[in-house]
């Protein structure tokens, strides 16, 4: 059908004037828009742009941005603006722009000039567009289409160069480029001037060789500087997805992902069955006739195929390269309905109009909701059916935290985070990051499963941790060596997010570093014990004899390998209480993490300083000796160990003495668990740490009124084991309901007894003491909260006890 070219002008003017509207429009509500992961890139560009290279941290040579191009052009922008953030949203805002107008004349070219309008606002409009605002996604998703557009006009060669630059934007290009390459290979095949060989050449090896050249100077330039053009950020997301950690929820898959963003959008309202409805009909139009918008629905499937098959660990704005098939797709539907003919005319294009306006509204409500959730002052919780299609409310304070680290650390400190693009980029310290995007060890520590190696190698000068899920699957606020290592010095209130507050933490203990010695020192214990074929331990020295429950002790142990190790091993320093009871551990990679087994050389000596902190709940007085040994992580296997004599030890040594010695208060062994400021346990006692099934364990607990208290509160007593297990208990008023808890004055204390029997079916093990409150109508438990009021738990958990057999 021949357009007539005067309606050709008009629409062709009054095109891009529609799509900035909208995408200006939606562009200037959400400009704020930030989200963490970007801000890795920003990170780059202002080191690069201040002469610091190209470099995330100052002298380390990592590649971890995964965009190098626009890491680029951000660091050329960087000589017009110092906002960063605010002119990588501009890119996305023009991007999104052009990207739309950039469909519009494809499908124009092609003959459908209605479904590229159509196709054109709806992706100006799109929500997950806007959703990826910041990130280098627009701008790679324009130069795709514009690949594809100058495919289309047969200019394959010419659509080489931006192929190659969206490979280098981010290297998933490779899948567009190759759809372009697979088409025209396709096409020369069919026929035309010149032999096969010839079609071929022209259409696709000399457009193919055009591609590599654009991408050459910049893949040879990653390969010289960081050793290889690979972020090692795909490492690190490949052990994320190991872990579970996601973008989404524990262990949420790709497709998995898809849905959850599906859901939440309907959620918001159910005109998006329309947009479905719609893209259906154009995928059936484009089967029969517009064979064209089959190439972008070829690029969004095998897209789709490779991050499920590589189990990629899904984020939203990973999901964007599916948008142009979809709305190409949705606006072929919207054209098919106009041009029915017939008797059903009038109401294929009154069905037109409706689907045009419905999926229009639909993507409108959806940037509406995200503009909303931009400027509210109330707390967007992770229950709101539409959450996952929402930018989290954490942005504003990291960069509270960022700006905070900047004004009142040193310059040299180092700073540990999990989440570290914000924060990272406004403290302006070297950073630690706890999820392996930029150092490559801590990505495979998370490969093997161990999530806090990051912290315990490298013991970051401050941390900043969010209340909720602080290290991810790691309490790290249950690490005794945490609580005596790092002092909480600030914290970051936000009404808005969910995970908060924001504290950070300086460190206050000296930092344990790896050291090599030349020979075992005079102040050493001599031990002279092997485990294994290979490894020794010469002696070692204690700081002190004697500790009390809420200290820490060191232990600086002498390793000397006789032969190349050759595995990764992990050592467990354990200090043993009364009947075997483990008072306090710490297990892993020698030397907190700093000398991994596996580099071991033979003959050096290696000194191992390992702090280990008692907790404030350990029972006192206590004698306590040390255990040690070595173990494989990956099947807790332990390794023999040989006196010098040749004689077998076992699978562990034990030495030393250390005396365990109770605080001084008005009640044994003093504590301060607050239940909610209403009540606090402010000491116990137990007359025996060992018993037999069936007999009974005597428990004193001392309790403390905070302030009136309202109501009368029931006390449990447990036995705790594993999985949960209780192997002993007693829910009782206190002091059998002569003192309920309505009745106790401020400031009074308590003497609350306890006679706990051990079930008979009980096993050989340990149990622990576990105590707490709680409102026998309902149920439920009194929290156990720090002096800020944060919730730590609903129990106190106490004295260990072995149950023998």
């Amino acid at each position: 059908m021949t357009r007539d070219p005067a309606k050709r002008t008009v629409a062709d003017a009054v095109a891009p004037l529609l799509f900035a509207a909208v995408a200006l429009g939606i562009g200037w509500a959400l400009r704020d828009m930030a989200l963490d992961d970007p801000f890795i890139t920003y990170r780059y560009a202002e080191n690069l742009a201040a002469g610091r290279g190209f470099v995330y941290n100052a002298g380390e040579r990592v590649l971890s941005t995964t965009t190098p191009l626009y890491a680029l052009l951000l660091a050329m922008g960087r000589l017009l603006t110092s906002d960063l953030p605010a002119l990588s949203n501009g890119i996305g805002i023009l991007s999104i722009w052009a990207g739309a107008w950039v469909l519009y004349r494809t499908a124009q070219r092609l003959g459908r000039p209605a479904a590229g309008l159509v196709a054109g606002v709806l992706y100006a409009a799109f929500p997950l567009l806007w959703l990826s605002l910041g990130f280098e996604v627009p701008f790679y998703l324009l130069l795709a289409l514009l690949g594809f557009h100058l495919y289309f006009r047969g200019r394959t060669t010419l659509a080489a160069i931006p192929l190659g630059l969206a490979t280098l934007t981010r290297f998933d290009g490779a899948i567009p480029a190759g759809v372009v390459f697979l088409l025209a290979g396709v096409q020369a095949l069919r026929g035309g001037q010149g032999s096969a060989a010839q079609r071929l050449w022209v259409g696709v090896a000399w457009p193919v060789l055009v591609y590599l050249a654009v991408m050459a100077p910049v893949l040879v330039w990653l390969t010289w500087y960081f050793g290889s053009p690979v972020p090692v950020t795909l490492g690190a997301k490949s052990a994320q997805t190991a872990l579970g950690v996601t973008g989404f929820y524990a262990g949420t898959t790709f497709v998995q992902g898809a849905l959850i963003l599906a859901k939440a959008w309907f959620s918001q309202t159910p005109l998006y069955a329309l947009l479905a409805v719609a893209a259906l009909a154009g995928l059936a139009a484009a089967v029969r006739r517009d064979r064209w918008a089959l190439a972008l629905v070829l690029w969004a499937a095998l897209y789709g195929i490779g991050y499920h098959v590589l189990r990629v660990a899904p984020y939203h704005w990973y999901y964007a390269p599916f948008v142009p098939a979809g709305v190409a797709l949705a606006g072929l539907g919207v054209a098919w309905a106009v041009e029915v003919h017939g008797r059903v005319a009038g109401a294929g294009r009154v069905a037109a109009a409706i689907l045009a306006v419905a999926t229009l509204l639909a993507l409108g409500i959806s940037d509406f909701r995200i503009a909303e959730a931009l400027r509210t002052d109330a707390l967007i919780s992770p229950e709101r059916p539409d959450y996952k299609a929402l930018p989290e409310a954490k942005t504003a304070v990291y960069r509270q935290v960022g700006e905070w680290l900047a004004a009142n650390t040193p310059a040299d400190a180092d700073v540990g985070v999990t989440e570290v693009g914000v924060m990272g980029y406004y403290a302006k310290r070297r950073m630690v990051d706890f999820l392996g995007l930029l150092r490559p060890p801590v990505a495979q520590a998370l490969a093997r499963g161990d999530v806090a190696w990051a912290l315990f190698h490298y013991q970051p000068d401050y941390l900043a941790l969010t209340e909720v899920n602080p290290l991810y699957s790691y309490d790290i606020r249950r690490d005794e060596w945490f609580r005596a290592a790092y002092a909480p010095v600030q914290q970051f209130p936000d009404a808005r997010f969910w995970g908060g507050p924001v504290t950070v933490y300086r460190r206050i203990v000296p930092r344990s570093v790896a050291q090599t010695v030349g020979v075992l020192p005079a102040s050493a214990t001599p031990l002279n014990v092997r485990f294994g074929p290979a490894i020794q331990l010469l002696g070692y020295e204690t700081e002190a004899q004697a500790a009390r429950p809420g200290q820490s002790m060191a232990i600086t142990l002498y390793w000397r390998a006789s032969a190349p190790v050759g595995d990764d091993l992990y050592t467990f320093v354990h200090l043993l209480g009364e009947h075997d009871i483990v008072i306090a551990q710490r297990d892993g990679v020698p030397c907190m993490g700093g000398c991994p087994t596996r580099g071991w050389q033979a003959g050096q000596i290696y000194a191992d300083r390992v702090l280990l902190a008692l907790p404030q709940t350990a029972y006192a007085p206590d004698r306590a000796v040390w255990e040690v040994g070595f173990f494989s992580p990956t099947d807790g296997h332990r390794l023999p160990a040989y006196a010098e004599s040749g004689a077998a030890l076992g699978d562990h040594i034990r030495f030393g003495a250390v005396d365990v010695r109770p605080n001084v208060g008005d009640v044994p062994n003093p504590q301060d668990i607050r239940f909610e400021g209403k009540i606090a346990l402010v000491g116990y006692d137990i007359d025996r740490r060992a018993a037999p099934p069936g007999e009974t364990l005597r428990i004193t607990l001392y309790w403390k009124a905070l302030a009136p208290v309202d109501k009368d509160y029931t006390v449990f007593v447990h036995l705790l084991g594993e999985g949960a297990d209780i192997w002993g208990q007693r829910d009782s008023m206190p002091q059998g309901g002569l003192a309920p808890t309505s009745a106790w004055q401020a400031g009074q204390i308590i003497r609350d007894e306890y006679e706990v029997r051990v079930k008979d079916e009980s096993p050989a093990l340990v149990c622990t003491l576990e105590v707490g409150l709680y409102d026998a109508a309902t149920g439920i438990r009194l929290n156990v909260v720090d002096a800020d009021g944060h919730v730590r738990d609903n129990r106190a958990l106490l004295a260990k006890v072995r149950i023998i057999r």
